[in-house]
C-alpha cells in the first residue's frame, strides 16, 4: 500500500511539475527574465537593458533598451509589449499593444568599397516573406522616432500602426505618421512576396509657412514591376497628379503628368513673389536622367499677365540643361528667352546661359527708366566667379538712340567692367572700372569718348567732341560721396573750337567745384567754389562775341562775380 501511494505521488508530481514550471515561466517576472537570458544567447547582435519587468504572457516592459549590430545602433527609452498567448491555439499571433518611446536609430555610412559595389549592383532583390500564421497587430505606437546617418537626422513625432497578416497578404488598417505640421495616413494591402503587389490609399496634410494648409488624397496601385501613383491636392496649390513608375528594383524609370489648376506662391510662402495662375507639367526620367516640360499661364503684380513655356533636362552628370525657357507678357508685348545649362553645387552651381529679349522695359506699369527694344547676353560661371556679355539698343529712354555693349567678370562682391561701350550720337563712349555692391555700393571708372556729335540730340549744337574723364564714388552712411575729373574735353561745337577742364566733387549734400575752365572760340567761362544750401562760388566770363557761347546771342561781355549766402 505504501508502495502504491508512492507511485501515485510520483505520477502526480510528474504531471504537476511541468505545469508548475510553465506557470512559473509564463506568470512570474523571474520566469520572464530567465526566458530572456536563454533567448539572448541566440539573438544576433548585442542587447542591453536597464530594467526588464512584467510576465511572459504580458505585459512586458523594457527600459533603456539598446541594440548593436554591424554598426547599427538602436536605442529606446521604454518598450511596452502585450499580447494574447491563447490565440496561439488558433494558429494566430495577437499583439494587442506595442508602445515605444524615444526610438533612436543610428545607421553607419557605407564603406567606399560597399558604395562602389552598391552602385554597380543594378538589381535589388526583395526577400520572399512567408506568413504562415495569422497575425494581428494593434495599437503599435512610436512616440519620437529619430534616424541618423552621416550626420544627417530625420525625425518623426509619432507613428501608429494597426495591421493584420494572413498567408502572403498584409492588411494595413491604419498607418499614421505625424511630424510637426505634417501628417500622413496610409491604409490598404500589399503582398510581401513575388512582385510585392500593393493597393494603398494615401491621405496627407501639411501646414505651410504662410499658415495655409494643403491636403492630398490619392492611391498607389501596382507592383514592383509597374506601379501607378495618383494624387489630388487642395488648398493654395490645387493639382491632379498621375504618375507611372516601372522596374522599381532595377532600372527605375517614370513618367508623370501634373495639371495645376490653381496656385498662389505668396500663400505657399510669404517670402516668395506673388505669382499665381495655372500650370501643366509633363515629366519623364530614370535614375540618371529626367526631362520636365510645361506651360504656365499666370499673373504677376509688376507685369500683369505672364505666360511661360519651358523644357529642362537633368543629364547623367547632374547638369540641368535648359532647352527652352520663354516668357511672354501680353500687356507689354515683352518676350524673354533663355537657353543654357546649370550644374548644381554648394556655391550656387555653375551656370551657362544665353539670353534674348524683345520690348524689355521696367517698371512695366509706370514710366520706364529701362526700355530696350531688343537685346541679348550671356552669363557663365558661379557666384564666386562669373563672366557676362550684354548687348542692348537704347535702354535709357531719356538719352539719344544708342547701342550698348558690356563685358565684365565678377563675384559676390561686385563687377570688374572690362568694357562698357555706348554707340550714340555718331560716336562712342567706352568705360572701364569696378563696381561693388558689397559691403557697400562704390565705383571707380575711366571713360573715353570720341567723335560725339550733340546734334543727334540737340540740333542747334552740331560738332565733334572727344573726352576723357575719371570718376569715383561710394555710399557711406546712406549719403553719396563722389568725384569726377574731366581731364580732357576737346573738339568743335557749332564751328568753334571748344575745350573743357574740370574737377568736381559731391559730399555733405553739396557740390565742390575745384576747377571749371571752359573755352569756346575766344570766349571762356571759369568757376570755383561750392554749391550747396550755402553758396560760395567765384566765377568769370569773358566773350568778345557772345555767339561763341550760345547760339543766337549778340554782343560782348567781360564779367566776374561772387555768390555768397544761403
Amino acid at each position: 500500500m505504501t508502495r502504491r501511494r508512492l507511485l501515485i505521488a510520483v505520477f502526480l508530481l510528474a504531471l504537476l511539475l511541468p505545469a508548475v514550471l510553465l506557470s512559473w515561466l509564463t506568470l512570474t517576472q523571474s520566469g520572464l527574465r530567465w526566458a530572456y537570458a536563454q533567448a539572448e544567447f541566440y539573438l544576433p547582435g548585442e542587447i542591453s537593458l536597464n530594467a526588464l519587468s512584467g510576465r511572459l504572457i504580458g505585459p512586458i516592459m523594457l527600459d533603456d533598451f539598446e541594440y548593436h549590430q554591424h554598426g547599427v545602433q538602436v536605442k529606446a527609452g521604454r518598450i511596452v509589449f502585450d499580447w494574447q498567448p491563447a490565440a496561439l491555439l488558433a494558429a494566430s499571433v495577437n499583439i494587442t499593444r506595442v508602445h515605444i518611446q524615444a526610438l533612436d536609430i543610428v545607421v553607419p555610412a557605407a564603406a567606399p568599397g560597399d558604395q562602389t559595389q552598391n552602385q554597380a549592383q543594378s538589381q535589388i532583390d526583395l526577400p520572399e516573406i512567408s506568413l504562415p500564421w495569422h497575425t494581428l497587430l494593434h495599437n503599435a505606437d512610436i512616440d519620437g522616432l529619430r534616424i541618423n546617418r552621416q550626420g544627417q537626422s530625420f525625425s518623426l513625432d509619432h507613428v501608429r500602426l494597426d495591421a493584420t497578416t494572413l498567408l502572403s497578404k498584409v492588411d494595413i488598417e491604419q498607418l499614421r505618421i505625424s511630424s510637426g505640421t505634417f501628417s500622413l495616413d496610409i491604409h490598404g494591402q500589399f503582398h510581401p512576396s513575388g512582385n510585392y503587389r500593393h493597393e494603398l490609399e494615401i491621405d496627407w496634410q501639411t501646414e505651410l509657412p504662410s499658415r495655409a494648409v494643403i491636403n492630398g488624397h490619392g492611391r498607389l496601385t501596382g507592383n514592383m514591376q509597374k506601379t501607378r501613383l495618383q494624387q489630388r491636392l487642395r488648398g493654395p496649390l490645387q493639382l491632379t497628379l498621375d504618375a507611372d513608375a516601372a522596374d522599381l528594383l532595377g532600372r527605375l524609370n517614370w513618367r508623370a503628368q501634373a495639371d495645376v489648376t490653381q496656385f498662389d506662391t505668396s500663400k505657399l510662402d510669404t517670402a516668395l513673389p506673388e505669382l499665381s495662375g495655372a500650370l501643366k507639367l509633363d515629366a519623364t526620367g530614370d535614375l540618371d536622367t529626367a526631362t520636365v516640360s510645361g506651360k504656365l499661364q499666370g499673373q504677376y503684380p509688376e507685369l500683369g499677365a505672364l505666360n511661360a513655356d519651358f523644357a529642362v533636362r537633368r543629364q547623367s552628370d547632374g547638369t540641368v540643361q535648359i532647352d527652352r525657357l520663354e516668357l511672354h507678357a501680353p500687356g507689354s508685348d515683352t518676350d524673354v528667352a533663355a537657353r543654357g545649362s546649370w550644374l548644381p553645387a554648394g556655391n550656387g552651381g555653375d551656370v551657362k546661359l544665353a539670353l534674348h529679349w524683345r520690348n524689355l522695359h521696367w517698371p512695366v506699369k509706370h514710366a520706364a527708366w529701362f526700355n530696350s527694344a531688343s537685346g541679348n547676353g550671356t552669363i557663365e560661371g558661379n557666384i564666386d566667379h562669373y563672366q557676362l556679355e550684354l548687348a542692348s539698343d537704347s535702354p535709357w529712354p531719356e538719352l539719344a538712340p544708342s547701342l550698348w555693349h558690356a563685358s565684365a567678370d565678377g563675384d559676390a562682391r561686385g563687377l570688374n567692367v572690362h568694357s562698357l561701350r555706348v554707340d550714340a550720337l555718331d560716336g562712342e563712349a567706352v568705360a572701364t572700372g569696378r563696381l561693388d555692391w558689397s559691403p557697400a555700393l562704390s565705383w571707380k571708372a575711366d571713360i573715353n569718348a570720341s567723335a560725339i556729335d550733340p546734334a543727334g540730340r540737340w540740333p542747334d549744337w552740331p560738332g565733334r567732341l572727344n573726352a576723357k574723364l575719371t570718376t569715383n564714388g561710394r555710399i557711406e552712411n546712406g549719403r553719396l560721396i563722389a568725384d569726377a575729373d574731366i581731364t580732357k574735353l576737346a573738339g568743335t561745337l557749332r564751328g568753334y573750337p571748344v575745350s573743357l577742364r574740370s574737377r568736381l566733387a559731391w559730399h555733405d549734400d553739396g557740390l565742390d567745384v575745384a576747377l571749371l575752365d571752359f573755352h569756346s572760340g575766344d570766349a571762356s567761362v571759369s568757376a570755383s567754389g561750392r554749391v550747396a544750401d550755402t553758396l560760395k562760388l567765384d566765377w568769370t566770363l569773358a566773350a568778345t562775341d557772345l555767339a561763341e557761347l550760345y547760339p543766337g546771342s549778340r554782343g560782348r561781355l567781360h564779367a566776374s562775380g561772387r555768390l555768397r549766402g544761403p
